[in-house]
């Protein structure tokens, strides 16, 4: 409740405000795994075809 309200008071705002910001930062992440940005940041992982993280053990 305490960061809601904490939010409330540093958005000043509906829910359109709160939106926009989201749509904000989702386009600046976008656009820095465009560039490469998290390159350094990730690695491959391997995973069996049809395989599901559920699957195993059966």
């Amino acid at each position: 409740m305490f960061l809601a309200r904490m939010w409330h008071g540093w958005a000043g705002s509906p829910r359109e405000r709160q939106d926009r910001y989201a749509l904000a930062s989702h386009q600046k992440a976008v656009a820095a795994a465009e560039a490469g940005r998290y390159d350094a940041e990730l690695m491959p992982v391997p995973v069996r075809v049809g395989e599901a993280a559920g699957d195993r053990g059966k």
